[in-house]
């Protein structure tokens, strides 16, 4: 029976996937908000990422100046984290995931990572990128890359042609020596090209974030994506 439910979860995984659409991750700007932020970078970009501190709301930003130029509108007043994708295949950003990652140690840290492998059976790779402690030590927020090099189809039954790739923020609460899962907030999803299965190269970069949004837009100028 089990072995079962796990082929109908991985076929049920496989029709799912070209069905979720990406309005499903981004929250749409907020009309009546005149906050904003926009930079330039150097190099290159595909995707812009605001997410709200919160992790509640997560907007896609306008490219343009092919793809050095970035800008989010309408956005409420708060504090955001930009994740940035270059074309380069990296991925920069500015995630406040808390401190003291070097604590969580031995069975703790087995248990952590296993239950990270374990959230979501369609994608069967997964790399944590960077994890931290908030909330007293209790609960981990952790940056995590997940790929699916098998099959995977469309809406309309035709098979991708290249891997499908998501990056999350997961939130882990901590019981006794173990952690339990409590939200993977999807931040990201696309069809690769054909080939591409190897993981992103990420780095954090502290000035993107803790970024204030007003009720005007912020200019950050060019923002260097070197450490």
């Amino acid at each position: 029976m089990k072995k079962t439910l796990t082929a109908l979860w991985s076929v049920l995984g496989v029709l799912v996937c070209g069905v979720m659409a990406e309005t499903s991750f981004y929250t749409l700007p907020k009309p009546e908000a005149n906050g904003g932020v926009l930079g330039r970078v150097e190099q290159g970009l595909t995707y812009a990422l605001a997410l709200e501190r919160d992790r509640t709301s997560c907007y896609k930003g306008v490219l343009s100046e092919e793809g050095k130029r970035f800008e989010f509108k309408g956005l409420p007043t708060g504090k955001y984290d930009l994740v940035l994708f270059l074309k380069d295949r990296r991925v920069v950003e500015g995630l406040f995931l808390g401190d003291g990652a070097e604590s969580v140690v031995g069975k703790g840290r087995e248990n952590f990572e296993e239950r990270l492998q374990k959230a979501d059976a369609f994608f069967n790779k997964y790399k944590l990128h960077r994890f931290g402690l908030v909330e007293g030590g209790t609960r981990i927020l952790a940056f995590v890359e997940r790929v699916r090099d098998k099959l995977a189809l469309t809406g309309g039954g035709a098979a991708l042609q290249g891997p499908v790739r998501r990056f999350e923020i997961a939130e882990l609460d901590k019981a006794s020596d173990t952690w339990t899962l409590l939200v993977n907030r999807h931040i990201y999803r696309e069809e690769d090209a054909p080939g591409q299965k190897d993981f992103l190269n990420s780095l954090y970069l502290p000035a993107l974030g803790g970024i204030r949004v007003i009720n005007s837009p912020k200019d950050l100028g060019t923002v260097s994506l070197t450490p």
